[in-house]
């Protein structure tokens, strides 16, 4: 049985599928970049409300990959169920219920986890880099950095 993942966990580290878990190996693509803007305007998660405890009635947002979707669905959204899909495709029967054939929910929230630290990766590879500062001509010295007015007043009274 795979590990169990906890929803203040989600998305912060990498879990790995039980050995057998796959016919094949599944690798998760490269993601568009429309899906990354997409992900980054419109993150996916559910609202959970506690009942009990010491944060009763406080509400937390849990971000997932969904997993289905409905045909008037957006088209990243469409996207994102088809690569859910491909790694159904690729697993070994262990991983699915033996009498409606989905995949177990263990492997499921897995799945969600690792998706969402790879769609977070690609994210971070994909932005511009900050622009960089032009160097002055070789003509000409750079300014001067700016001195301290805490400085010149401490050098000025010991002198």
């Amino acid at each position: 049985m795979p590990c169990r993942i906890l929803l203040s966990d989600v998305g912060k580290h990498y879990h790995a599928f039980p050995k057998g878990t796959f016919h094949s190996r599944f690798a998760p693509p490269a993601v568009p970049r429309s899906v990354l803007r997409y992900l980054s305007t419109h993150p996916p998660s559910w609202l959970w409300t506690t009942k009990a405890g010491p944060n009763a009635g406080k509400s937390f947002n849990v971000l997932f990959v969904p997993t289905s979707c409905g045909k008037d669905s957006p088209r990243v959204i469409q996207w994102i169920v088809s690569v859910f899909h491909a790694f159904k495709s690729q697993l070994a029967p262990l991983a699915l219920d033996a009498e409606t054939g989905q995949v177990l929910p263990s492997f499921i929230c897995i799945y969600q986890n690792n998706m969402l630290l790879h769609f977070r990766s690609q994210q971070a590879q994909s932005r511009p880099k900050p622009p960089t500062l032009l160097k002055a001509s070789s003509g000409t010295p750079p300014p001067p950095p700016p001195q301290s007015l805490q400085l010149i007043l401490l050098s000025s009274k010991w002198s």
